[in-house]
């Protein structure tokens, strides 16, 4: 279609003020040149109109789309929700039957005080799930005609993102009620394992080759206990509810590393994934990724789901420690945090720390926020002879207990009061490179060139307090 001369568009503005009794001379130039470009407009839209269908869904403006399906007279309400999350559920919204999308450049609605921008930065999001980059393409927002609802992506100036929900009054709660399930059942990050570092955020769907089982591990009873009490709560939420009870636990794992802390962790991940839960863990924040509150109002929509901080004394400041590096924003988040009881129902806590001493007082003796506290000390020498046999049969080490025992260093390093577990699982590993390396060189002495190297190691744990009966070890 032709562009219009100068002429023409006067003509057909005279031709409309002329109806309304106005003169075009009479007119202000700013609004000539507004009547011109809704000219513009209106030419532009009954072009549109002319295109032949395609089989993509057509999108349309959000004022006419939301009085054809919704009303006038709606309410909105947002709900804050994780970018990625937002991107995923949006983009699985666009597959459900009968889904209409909803404008690409957004809306500022003055009645209802609420903007909406689709700013250069909705362009698409790449995760990392299950090792491979996934891009998810925006999309603005959709109308569903079943629930009588419309769901838009937003964004504000302090960078939260969200969904805006938007139904007649009567039907706002049910509208946020099926969208809050939707969430749920719909998450990327429902049934997987999601790990938090300073450089990204991963997604990774468990395997039954990755996982770790209580088999295989000489466990710490007590911790174990609670674990399966856990477990037990994650898997059937409704009978704890019905006692009265709020599903907020605090657990908090402290001893010298190479005790067993991880692989007790490992163990309950491969628990929790069974029962259908979820499991956020934190190795590392930063300002590229998610803050630690972000964090819980993601395990929130998981519910019930599982946070487990690793080395959570790395990670948040000690006031009583003047050469605390770590930043005092991320204590203050996690003591609010843990602090909301009901804002909390459906998530536990579960943290891990090499060096209870160098944690906040707020978080290591306050009850309430850690309900209970497991020290894992080094081994008493019944349990290192169990974690010793479970290796040489793991690792296929043909050299019997009974005859390593017999070499010195081997015997010194198993019987040491500062030997570890991890320290037991490296003697093994080291017999196994020696034999790869020198396969004429005998066994006994390899082991007794690894178990000197070790000693030398495990003196410099002789500080650690030894913790007599709470350890556990594993060989996974």
């Amino acid at each position: 279609m032709a562009r219009l001369t100068p002429d023409e568009k006067y003509e057909i503005l005279e031709n409309v003020f002329e109806e309304k009794g106005i003169s075009a001379a009479e007119l202000d130039k700013a609004v000539i040149q507004f009547a011109e470009s809704l000219v513009q407009a209106y030419r532009v839209v009954k072009a549109k109109e002319k295109r032949p269908r395609h089989k993509k869904k057509k999108v349309s403006g959000f004022a006419q789309l939301i009085n054809k399906h919704i009303g006038a007279g709606y309410e909105l309400y947002h709900r804050p929700l994780n970018r990625i999350n937002m991107f995923w559920v949006l983009d699985k919204l666009s597959k459900e039957k009968k889904s209409i999308q909803v404008g690409k450049k957004g809306f500022i609605d003055t009645d209802k005080n609420f903007k909406f921008h689709a700013g250069r930065q909705f362009a698409a999001e790449y995760l990392n799930l299950d090792g491979e980059k996934l891009t998810i393409d925006y999309k603005p927002g959709f109308i569903i005609p079943k629930i009588k609802a419309a769901y838009m992506a937003t964004y504000n100036a302090m960078g939260e993102f969200g969904i805006a929900v938007i139904a007649q009054k009567e039907d706002l709660h049910t509208a946020i009620d099926w969208f809050d399930d939707y969430v749920k059942s719909n998450s990327i990050f429902k049934g997987r394992l999601v790990t938090v570092t300073t450089e990204a955020i991963k997604i990774h769907t468990p395997k039954d080759e990755d996982a770790s089982d209580w088999n295989n591990i000489v466990p710490n009873a007590d911790a174990r206990e609670e674990f399966h009490q856990i477990v037990d709560m994650v898997g059937g939420p409704e009978k704890y509810r019905k006692a009265g009870l709020t599903l907020k636990r605090g657990v908090l794992m402290t001893g010298p590393p190479g005790t067993g802390k991880t692989v007790h962790v490992k163990c309950l991940v491969n628990d929790i994934i069974k029962v259908g839960g979820s499991v956020i863990i934190v190795e590392g924040l930063s300002d590229y990724n998610w803050s630690l509150t972000e964090v819980y109002e993601i395990a929130k929509t998981l519910q019930p789901a599982v946070i487990i901080i690793e080395d959570i004394d790395t990670l948040t400041h000690n006031r009583d420690d003047e050469g605390s590096l770590s930043p005092m924003s991320v204590l203050q988040d996690l003591i609010a945090i843990l602090d909301g009881a009901t804002a909390l129902d459906g998530v536990i806590t579960l943290a891990t720390s090499n060096y209870k001493d160098r944690l906040d007082r707020a978080l290591a003796s306050r009850p309430g926020r850690f309900d209970v506290i497991y020290t894992f000390g080094f081994p008493e020498k019944e349990i290192k002879y169990q974690i010793l046999d479970k290796y040489l049969t793991k690792l296929n080490i043909k050299e019997s207990q009974d005859s390593l025992l017999l070499i010195p260093e081997v015997k010194e390093l198993i019987e040491g009061d500062y030997t570890s577990g991890a320290h037991i699982a490296e003697f093994c590993a080291g017999i196994i490179r020696g034999q790869l390396f020198n396969s004429k060189e005998s066994v006994a002495t390899i082991a007794s060139r690894v178990a000197t190297q070790l000693l030398t190691v495990s003196a410099a744990d002789a500080a650690a307090p030894k913790v007599p009966g709470s350890f556990g070890f594993g060989t996974s």
